[in-house]
């Protein structure tokens, strides 16, 4: 019962401790440190951030890299203008408010309770029986893009790292970036057990795809549990060996 305040007051005091990140806390924003073991040990260059929200990733991702690019897509509007407002500064982070998948056009966000819960695909009730507030309240539409298709990303120095958090959308989005990923270092990606949208593919799925496109699983951290203890989701990071350059060893550790 008291586990998830005290990891809650435990983040909050590493947020407060450096200064980097501290700052999108004025914004309601906590940086996503609990990816941060994923980064340790490799070398970037730019940063594709699919999934953005309210920039919870791109902050860690600037700190920890501040001369590297990012370039961040996120359909959610209320969400996409948090992450204008926290990197309005920061002319090396650019954000597209379009969702990413592996068709072009306008498509149907489903709206969640949670922003960063909602999704281009069915909210299911695995997801509304695990997080409360997350229920459907509403749709909106949004143009969707393919990676393929972003000249802009063409041209990204490397490293790339490629990070996908698009809740049950991650499939689909690597499928839309097949030629993307022939540049690309590493693949960041949030992979479920179990779906908790309708339709979802889960992580065998999404790892027999990295590996028939040359990646290879290195190292996972935050697994997410349910209340028997088994691991629903969980991040995963992604290698292409041959592309990391000067990288050096990545991580090779479940970290929690």
């Amino acid at each position: 019962m008291i586990r998830e305040p005290l990891r809650k007051a435990r983040k909050l005091c590493r947020l407060l401790g450096d200064p980097a990140l501290r700052r999108g806390l004025r914004y309601g924003v906590g940086a996503a440190i609990e990816l941060a073991p994923l980064l340790d040990g490799i070398q970037v260059a730019s940063i594709v951030d699919v999934g953005a929200n309210k920039g919870q990733f791109a902050l860690l991702a600037t700190a920890r890299f501040p001369e590297a690019p990012v370039v961040a897509f996120e359909p959610h509007s209320e969400a996409a203008a948090v992450f204008r407002r926290l990197f309005a500064s920061q002319r090396q982070v650019v954000l597209h408010e379009a969702a990413v998948s592996d068709r072009e056009g306008r498509a149907e966000l489903q709206l969640s309770g949670r922003a960063d819960c909602s999704s281009l695909l069915p909210i299911g009730d695995r997801m509304t029986a695990a997080v409360p507030g997350s229920g459907s309240v509403g749709t909106a539409a949004v143009t969707a893009l393919c990676l393929d298709g972003l000249a802009e990303l063409r041209d990204l120095p490397r490293p790339i790292l490629l990070k996908l958090d698009i809740q049950g959308g991650e499939l689909a989005a690597l499928r839309g970036g097949r030629s993307l990923l022939d540049t690309v270092s590493y693949v960041l990606v949030e992979a479920s057990f179990v779906a908790f949208y309708d339709g979802q593919p889960l992580i065998g799925d999404l790892v027999r795809w990295l590996h028939d496109a040359g990646f290879e699983p290195v190292a996972a951290c935050s697994p997410w549990t349910d209340g028997d203890g088994r691991c629903v989701q969980i991040d995963l990071l992604f290698c292409a060996e041959d592309r990391t350059g000067t990288a050096g060893e990545p991580p090779s550790t479940i970290a929690r």
